[in-house]
C-alpha cells in the first residue's frame, strides 16, 4: 500500500481497544498539574517575590514570572542565557536574556530560586499530602545511588548541571526530582524512569 493511501486519521479508541487518547489527556493533566503546583504553587510565588526580581519580567501580579523563569532556569544558568533558551523552545528568549541580568542585580543566584521553589515543595507535601511524605522519606535514599553515578546528565552542560543538582535541597530527604530546566529537565527525568524501570 502506498502512504498516499493510507487513512489520515486511525481511530485508537473504543471499540478497537483501550481509549488511548483519553488515558494519554489524563495522564498529561495529572504530570502537569503536579509540574505546574511545583513552580506556582502560592508558597513558590511567595519565596520569589521575597527575593525579589524587577516587575518588568512579571507576566502576571507581583513577580511570579520572572520567579518561576529563575527557579526552572537554574539548572542550566551556568552555562549562559543561549543554553537556557536552547533549552526552553517555548519560552521568550527575549525574556530569558533579560533575566539573567536581572537576576544579577537582584544579589541572589539562580540557585536561590531553585532552592525557594524546594522549600515550597516541601512545605506543600507536609501541608496537603502528609500522608505521603513518610513514604518517600523511605523510598528517597534508595534512589540517589541509581542517581548520582549515571554519567549522561545534560550533555555538554553536565558538570554545570551536576554542580546545581547536587547543590539542590533534598526534599524530604526523598531524592525527589522535578521537571526544573524544561526540555532537559525533562530528558533527565525521562533518564531516570528508564535506568529505574
Amino acid at each position: 500500500m502506498a502512504s498516499s493511501e493510507l487513512p489520515l486519521w486511525i481511530p485508537v479508541g473504543p471499540p478497537n481497544g483501550p481509549d488511548w487518547p483519553a488515558i494519554t489527556a489524563r495522564n498529561a493533566r495529572s504530570v502537569q498539574t503536579a509540574v505546574g503546583w511545583i513552580f506556582w504553587d502560592p508558597g513558590a510565588v511567595a519565596r520569589y517575590e521575597a527575593l525579589g526580581l524587577p516587575d518588568y519580567l512579571a507576566a502576571g501580579p507581583g513577580y511570579q514570572a520572572a520567579g518561576y523563569l529563575a527557579a526552572r532556569a537554574a539548572p542550566l544558568a551556568p552555562a549562559g542565557p543561549e543554553a537556557v533558551i536552547a533549552a526552553f523552545g517555548s519560552i521568550s528568549p527575549l525574556a530569558l536574556r533579560v533575566l539573567f541580568p536581572a537576576v544579577a542585580r537582584s544579589g541572589r543566584s539562580f540557585l536561590d530560586f531553585w532552592r525557594a521553589r524546594d522549600e515550597a515543595v516541601v512545605a506543600g507535601l507536609r501541608a496537603y499530602a502528609p500522608d505521603i511524605v513518610a513514604s518517600l522519606e523511605e523510598l528517597g535514599p534508595g534512589l540517589w545511588p541509581v542517581w548520582k553515578p549515571y554519567p549522561g546528565w545534560g550533555g555538554c552542560f553536565s558538570r554545570r548541571t551536576w554542580t546545581c543538582r547536587v547543590r539542590m535541597i533534598r526534599c524530604c530527604r526523598a531524592g525527589m526530582r522535578s521537571t526544573a530546566c524544561g526540555s532537559g529537565g525533562v530528558t533527565l527525568t525521562e533518564r531516570s524512569s528508564r535506568l529505574l524501570a
